[in-house]
C-alpha cells in the first residue's frame, strides 16, 4: 500500500528539475551574474516526501552577515530523511547570495532585500497610482463628450447613465475580457477603461509599468481622441447655439 501511494505521488519540480517522491536535491536556480561574469546561484534544497502532505519553505541569510540560520538548516538537513517524512521542505540556506559573499549585511547596490521588497511594493502602488490617474482621466473625457451632446437635448443624462453599465459589461469590469464575443471586445478595446484595468491587473501581479506601458499609451490616446472630440462639440454646439439663438433643440 505504502508503494502503491509512493507511485501516485507526483514530483515535485523546482527551476526545471523534478524531484521524484522520497528524494533529496540540491537545484541551483540561476540569478545573477558578478562582476567577472562568473555565474551567481541560488541553491534551493528539496526533500520530496515519499508521503503527501503540506510544503513547507525555511530561508536562511536574508541578511548577508546573519549567519545563525545557515547553520540551522545545515543541521536540518542532516537530520532529516526524505523518505520519512510527508510532504515537501525547500530550504534557501542563503538568501542574500551576494551579501554572503561579501560577508555584508547589504545587496550590491546597498539595500537591504526586506528594503527591497518594500520598494517594489511601493513601485508597484505608485505605478497603479498613474494608469488610476490616466484611466480616469480617459473616462473624464469620454463623460465630458456626452456632457456635450446636453447642449442639444434635455434627456442625456439617461444615455450617460446607460454608458456605465456598458463599461460594466464591455469593459472587462465584472466580466473578464478575453470571455467576451469577439463583437464585444472590439467595442470595448475603443472604449476607455478597457485597457486601463488590464494594466492595472498586470501591475497587481508583478509586472513593471515598462511591461504594461503599452495598455498605458493606449488608454491616453483613447482618452485624448475623446478629448478632442468633447472639444469639438462643445464648440460646434456653442457657435451653432448662437446662430440659432438657442441651445437645446431635442
Amino acid at each position: 500500500m505504502e508503494q502503491r501511494s509512493v507511485a501516485l505521488r507526483q514530483p515535485f519540480v523546482v527551476g526545471g528539475l523534478a524531484v521524484k517522491p522520497g528524494e533529496r536535491r540540491l537545484v541551483d536556480l540561476p540569478i545573477s551574474k558578478l562582476s567577472n561574469h562568473a555565474p551567481v546561484t541560488l541553491p534551493v534544497h528539496v526533500l520530496h516526501g515519499a508521503q503527501p502532505g503540506p510544503t513547507m519553505f525555511v530561508s536562511a541569510a536574508i541578511h548577508g552577515d546573519e549567519l545563525n540560520g545557515v547553520e540551522i538548516i545545515r543541521r536540518l538537513l542532516r537530520t532529516l530523511d526524505p523518505q520519512s517524512i510527508n510532504g515537501t521542505l525547500l530550504c534557501v540556506p542563503v538568501v542574500n547570495v551576494f551579501g554572503f559573499i561579501s560577508r555584508s549585511r547589504y545587496l550590491p547596490d546597498r539595500g537591504l532585500t526586506a528594503r527591497m521588497g518594500l520598494t517594489m511594493f511601493l513601485l508597484g502602488l505608485l505605478y497603479v497610482a498613474l494608469i488610476v490617474v490616466v484611466t480616469a482621466t480617459s473616462c473624464t473625457a469620454f463623460g465630458t463628450m456626452i456632457g456635450a451632446f446636453g447642449l442639444r437635448g434635455r434627456d442625456v443624462f439617461f444615455f450617460a447613465n446607460l454608458m456605465i453599465f456598458v463599461f460594466l459589461l464591455f469593459c472587462g469590469v465584472n466580466v473578464p475580457f478575453d470571455s467576451l464575443p469577439g463583437w464585444m471586445q472590439a467595442i470595448g478595446r475603443v472604449l476607455p477603461l478597457t485597457h486601463g484595468i488590464d494594466a492595472a491587473r498586470q501591475v497587481a501581479d508583478g509586472a513593471s509599468l515598462g511591461d504594461v506601458s503599452g495598455l498605458v499609451w493606449t488608454e491616453a490616446g483613447i482618452g485624448a481622441f475623446y478629448a478632442m472630440s468633447a472639444y469639438g462639440l462643445l464648440r460646434f454646439f456653442e457657435i451653432d447655439g448662437r446662430r440659432r439663438a438657442s441651445l437645446e433643440t431635442m
